[in-house]
């Protein structure tokens, strides 16, 4: 659901243009802190 809402919220600011997209499939970021986390660290 976050994923469909960011790029609702790119297509509403047409001057906003998609380059890259990251995303942890199946990992909680409650649960697992930032360290630990790829995605984020590549951020």
């Amino acid at each position: 659901m976050q994923r469909q809402y960011c790029r609702e919220f790119i297509k509403r600011n047409p001057e906003w243009v998609l380059t890259n997209e990251l995303y942890e499939k199946g990992i909680s970021g409650f649960k697992v802190s930032a360290k630990e986390r790829d995605a984020i660290q590549e951020m």
